[in-house]
């Protein structure tokens, strides 16, 4: 687990082991994580449930989790891992304050809205701005949220439901954005260049 100097009494968790030393000058923490090979990390801590004490002690002392990413799972290759997301949803369900940031929340949007039209030099108009996603739960939401297409990538996280990561079902890939109610401007196998 993460070594901590923290002089404000903050808690801060690195939820991807990393060989990193963070230092928050503004705050006065230093979080140093440990390398993925350490052998004090145990390979459950992939699995949400096995934060399930860390998330007890974080409700005992009343945290807030700031979850700087939403997403559930992710892919590493083709396999999928959870992500923070999983976790920050458990510690919701147990009652604990969490604060969302990233799709599909409006901040990220206006952000790279913004930096898009600093690069351009010119307001963007949102019907020629396209968010491109494998999720339906953050990047088709936050896409129809903020008022733009998306064009969603079927080999993505959502590859089994949808029956085969190379060839897709039809039917199935109406299901679930029948089931979200949202649906994309357009759908791809993969994302090439």
């Amino acid at each position: 687990m993460p070594e901590l100097v923290n002089p404000a009494g903050l808690l801060w968790l690195s939820l991807v082991p990393l060989l990193l030393v963070h230092t928050l000058r503004t705050l006065g923490l230093v979080l140093i994580v440990p390398a993925v090979t350490d052998p004090d990390i145990p390979r459950s801590f992939s699995v949400p449930l096995a934060y399930g004490d860390l998330i007890a002690t974080m409700r005992t002392r009343g945290l807030t989790m700031i979850c700087a990413n939403p997403d559930v799972v992710v892919e590493r290759g083709e396999q999928l891992v959870y992500c923070a997301g999983a976790i920050a949803d458990l510690y919701g369900a147990a009652g604990g304050d969490v604060i969302y940031a990233g799709k599909p929340y409006r901040p990220i949007y206006d952000q790279a809205l913004a930096i898009a039209e600093a690069a351009r030099g010119r307001p963007a108009e949102r019907h020629r701005v396209l968010a491109i996603g494998d999720s339906v739960r953050t990047d088709l939401k936050g896409a129809a949220a903020f008022g733009i297409d998306c064009l969603f990538v079927t080999a993505g996280i959502h590859a089994e439901e949808l029956g085969a990561r190379d060839n897709p079902d039809a039917a199935a890939l109406g299901d679930i954005f029948a089931a979200a109610g949202l649906f994309p401007k357009a759908v791809m196998h993969r994302l090439a260049w």
